[in-house]
């Protein structure tokens, strides 16, 4: 009896002593190249958000840093929910370089074209830098300026190319800061939305003068409406935002 006991005691010890090596030998190893790329994908994670912060920025132009660090195998180990090859990769080319237009030095009158955004450069050079230039031409007299509505899309294109585009929130800041007197806002559906969810409108309407619309303003707003669809549907209405 007491033979056995000793034995189920000694038995008791070593598979205490047994069982952490065991332990140690399931976890998971896991390689440089493994950690690098999911330093990517947490990065892009985080800044796949509807609101901005001021770390907000930093988040983007470090998830650009992290993927250029990449070696080509470890960027083939990029997979996340929002991270991938393509989300650094895909749609970046355009026929020209794009202008954000957000630039100081606006002067008193400005006319701010909002809309949803779109990170594929080529879109966002015709589509919407057309009406943006088609505006412009038909109000000489008048700043044009660009705020895109989705955060995701801002954070998307400042990760992947380091191009800052105001949002709305931003370019109302911007206009502001510049003393600009008179606004007049451009936007769709989507942009409206979204300028009504977030009160914006509201706010802006406190910090610029209201315009008034004697018949020549009334005949030029005319003018650049038909402006819009003209562009909007030209040589680059079947692309898509």
């Amino acid at each position: 009896m007491t033979r056995l006991f000793v034995c189920f005691i000694a038995c008791s010890i070593a598979a205490a002593l047994v069982a952490p090596g065991c332990k140690l030998q399931k976890k998971e190893s896991v390689s440089p190249d493994e950690l690098a790329a999911r330093k990517v994908v947490e990065l892009v994670d985080s800044i796949h958000t509807h609101t901005w912060s001021p770390e907000t920025d930093a988040a983007c132009d470090a998830a650009r840093d992290a993927w250029a660090a990449l070696t080509p195998e470890q960027k083939a180990l990029v997979h996340g929910e929002f991270a991938s090859r393509e989300f650094f990769e895909e749609g970046v080319d355009a026929p020209e370089p794009d202008d954000p237009l957000n630039a100081d030095g606006i002067g008193e009158n400005e006319i701010l074209v909002a809309s949803f955004g779109t990170s594929y450069n080529e879109g966002r050079v015709l589509d919407i830098g057309g009406i943006e230039k088609r505006i412009a031409r038909e109000f000489p007299d008048w700043s044009v300026r660009r705020a895109f509505t989705s955060q995701i899309v801002v954070n998307h294109i400042r990760a992947r190319d380091g191009e800052k585009i105001d949002n709305l929130t931003q370019a109302l800041d911007r206009a502001a800061a510049n003393g600009v007197k008179r606004l007049r806002r451009c936007s769709g559906k989507s942009a409206r939305r979204r300028t009504k969810q977030t009160r914006t409108k509201r706010r802006s309407r406190k910090r610029f003068s209201p315009i008034r619309s004697p018949g020549a303003i009334r005949s030029r707003r005319r003018l650049a409406r038909r402006a819009v669809r003209t562009a909007r549907w030209s040589e680059t209405a079947s692309r898509s935002f």
